[in-house]
């Protein structure tokens, strides 16, 4: 699929600087935030790829997940300046997260979604976590919006009535008896 893309004054963008050929290739943010993989044939002619975090998206996830870090937007633009969307072999995504902003989520749950503008939902794509180097990892064929969503952990509410989940053991008291002469100490439990 692609479609004429010019500035936001309507003129054409050309003779952008191609980053991804048919033989593939990999643009990343500078922050190395988040990377994008073309695999060899993933596309059969020369791209220009830009991946844009967004700013305040106000895109809302569903409900029970939260979205983790930034909402990026990637586009890729041909050598006659139109967007290309759709592409023939795989494209692999990669994002970091925080792992401080995993409080309240599930670490194992988290998957990279793309932002699907028609049904204004996210969608899963098939994800892998590296939680030693706190990356989401997918695989897709099509550039959009993309975040990591995690499901949120259920909260249990307690109040003065309930008990907690686990049970305190009661506190031990022993009680030190001498039996003087004999220079014997004997603890005994109570």
């Amino acid at each position: 699929v692609t479609q004429h893309l010019s500035n936001k004054y309507g003129i054409p963008i050309a003779h952008l600087p191609m980053n991804i050929t048919p033989t593939g290739g990999t643009v990343s943010l500078a922050d190395s935030s988040a990377s994008v993989n073309f695999s060899p044939n993933a596309t059969l002619q020369d791209l220009y790829v830009s991946i844009t975090k967004l700013l305040n998206p106000s895109i809302e996830p569903t409900e029970g997940f939260r979205l983790l870090g930034s909402v990026y937007e990637i586009y890729a633009v041909n050598g006659a300046g139109m967007l290309v969307t759709q592409f023939a072999g795989n494209i692999s995504l990669t994002f970091k997260y925080n792992p401080f902003e995993l409080v309240g989520i599930d670490e194992n749950t988290l998957k990279i979604y793309f932002y699907d503008e028609i049904f204004k939902q996210w969608v899963v794509l098939p994800s892998s976590v590296d939680t030693s180097n706190h990356t989401v990892t997918a695989i897709t064929n099509h550039l959009t919006k993309f975040g990591i969503l995690g499901v949120i952990l259920p909260t249990i509410p307690m109040n003065s009535t309930q008990t907690p989940p686990y049970s305190v053991p009661e506190p031990t008291t022993f009680v030190l008896v001498s039996l003087g002469l004999l220079g014997i100490l004997v603890l005994i439990k109570r």
